[in-house]
């Protein structure tokens, strides 16, 4: 069995990798980072460094655009990056991801949806729910919930986003089709070696 190839990947895709089939998964030696690296651009850019594999090695990076330098680790020699500005456009695919954001959707991935609080009060520092309403309603329209097909948390938790965000969420079923094409896109790219 020929040797797995690292897979560096934001936390945000633990539970759909878990989904992913059986015979792609093997293909990988997974390491997630926390998602809530994304709101400290520089310490993801070092978490990620410092994970990469000698030069040569191959390494598949599953993130989009989440860091300063995302895009010259993805040009090593032996490296394959997902293609996508962001996880949401990796899930969704090109067309759609701009169709949706274009009608100003505001997406939240399961991983981010079951801590919604988190991401908006702590990180966005938006603790104060009419400041957040009104900084949301100038640039979005609508909440959209996508359904990888991990687990979904209890519907208090999308009642309790919605009512606190002041917009109205629908939930848009993606499955996992679009994530596993970018791996394996990204894993024929790493094993080609650029």
């Amino acid at each position: 069995m020929p040797e797995r190839v690292l897979l560096l990947a934001c936390g945000i895709f633990a539970r759909e990798f878990k989904s992913l089939d059986p015979e792609l998964q093997e293909k990988f030696k997974p390491t997630f980072f926390d998602s809530m690296l994304h709101m400290d651009p520089a310490a993801l850019d070092g978490r990620v460094a410092e994970a990469l594999p000698p030069e040569g090695t191959p390494v598949v990076i599953l993130y989009g655009d989440c860091s300063p330098h995302m895009l010259e680790f993805g040009q090593k020699p032996a490296c394959g990056r997902a293609r996508g500005v962001n996880c949401c456009e990796i899930c969704l695919g090109a067309a759609r991801y701009r169709e949706l954001r274009k009608a100003g959707s505001f997406f939240f991935m399961p991983e981010w949806m079951a801590r919604w609080e988190t991401v908006f009060k702590q990180s966005l520092g938006l603790e104060d729910r009419e400041l957040a309403r009104e900084f949301m309603r100038e640039n979005m329209r609508e909440l959209v919930y996508l359904d990888t097909g991990a687990p979904r948390p209890g519907a208090e938790v999308f009642e309790a986003a919605s009512d606190y965000i002041g917009l109205e969420l629908r939930i848009e079923k993606v499955g996992t089709t679009g994530l596993e094409a970018a791996l394996r896109a990204a894993l024929l790219e790493a094993l080609d070696g650029n």
